[in-house]
């Protein structure tokens, strides 16, 4: 009997380490992230307006599928690691959502690669090309785009009580007749919408997001 309880507790041990080496792992891909985004922003743009989602970042397994044909994807979060039972796996997503006053602006993801026990990013170091993907969002957190909370003040104007969904998006290079800007941020609103017909699609204003002012509002039916 006292044989069978140290083979127990052995199995049980082995297990948490393998369990504890994967939180290590996914732990290290987020810090090395959250190192990244500050540097890029500035540490109070990151504590304010940057929240890490604990379901969409996850570590990421691939294998041989049974036929030999393809490959099996298998995803855990920080819910499930235990199902991984230690074992180390192929990538690591780390998905943040960028807020403000509570409304999710967009989300931001950094991939990992893991070999060896080590983590090494895919790619996506570069520290100018962060700074430039978060600043449309800080420009808006500053101030210089109108908000969510103004955005849809505009578009419940227009007539969208029952907002589906909402994007905050930027161009770069657009024109206008003769008048050329090298960027141009846009809020794009969708509610659902049953013509005439009977047929369903969606109404969807976009509202320049400087100014305000409605840019264009049409109806836009899914493709089957």
């Amino acid at each position: 009997q006292k044989i069978v309880t140290i083979l127990i507790l052995g199995i049980l041990s082995f297990s948490c380490k393998s369990q504890n080496r994967n939180e290590i792992l996914l732990e290290s891909a987020v810090k090395h992230s959250d190192s990244l985004i500050i540097k890029s922003t500035s540490k109070k743009f990151f504590t304010e307006n940057i929240a890490l989602n604990r379901v969409e970042t996850q570590l990421g397994y691939s294998s041989l599928s049974p036929d030999g044909k393809g490959f099996v994807e298998k995803k855990y979060n920080f819910n499930n690691l235990s199902e991984t039972k230690g074992e180390e796996p192929n990538n690591i997503y780390v998905v943040y959502d960028i807020q403000d006053n509570g409304h999710t602006l967009g989300n931001y993801r950094h991939d990992f690669i893991v070999k060896n026990g080590q983590v090494q990013a895919v790619h996506n170091d570069d520290l100018s090309e962060i700074k430039d993907f978060f600043a449309l969002y800080v420009k808006t957190v500053q101030g210089k785009y109108l908000s969510y909370e103004k955005a849809r003040e505009v578009a419940v104007q227009h007539g969208f009580n029952e907002i589906l969904e909402y994007r905050l998006s930027e161009d770069t290079d657009w024109k206008i007749g003769e008048e050329t800007n090298k960027e141009k941020a846009t809020w794009t609103f969708k509610e659902r919408y049953t013509d005439t017909n009977n047929l369903k699609g969606y109404r969807v204003l976009k509202i320049n997001a400087k100014t305000g002012k409605i840019e264009s509002e049409f109806v836009e039916h899914p493709i089957d």
